[in-house]
């Protein structure tokens, strides 16, 4: 595993500034960001999105094929409970049609750690 830079620098005067808790490459390419969110900001999911899809498009360089772009992963720890109608602590989401649950691709993966759910699940030793 090697730490990325976790700035994205704006392309353009009128754009966000983005700078990641932690960004890192594995050894198959695949890029990986760790974000750590204590308070609920009730924008999570257009964050996490925003987020993945910097990491994924920096990827692509002038002449590059599509087919040379890796997995990119997002890892949410948050510390309040983000998925209420979901009991479990660690959800997981790629991209899948939605009648035939047949997935799309892997190349997105979106991780949410709910850190109470978890400390319930280990106060009562599950």
């Amino acid at each position: 595993m090697q730490l990325l830079d976790p700035h994205f620098n704006k392309e353009n005067q009128e754009d966000k500034r983005s700078i990641l808790d932690v960004h890192a490459q594995l050894e198959d390419g695949s890029r990986v960001n760790i974000e750590i969110q204590l308070n609920n900001k009730h924008d999570m999911e257009k964050r996490t999105l925003y987020y993945w899809s910097k990491m994924y498009s920096s990827q692509m360089k002038e002449g590059m094929d599509y087919g040379e772009l890796c997995k990119t992963i997002t890892i949410n720890i948050v510390n309040f409970c983000y998925l209420s109608h979901i009991h479990n602590y660690h959800s997981t989401f790629q991209l899948y049609e939605r009648e035939q649950k047949l997935l799309l691709t892997d190349m997105l993966e979106i991780h949410f750690m709910e850190l109470p759910k978890l400390l319930i699940k280990w106060r009562n030793r599950e």
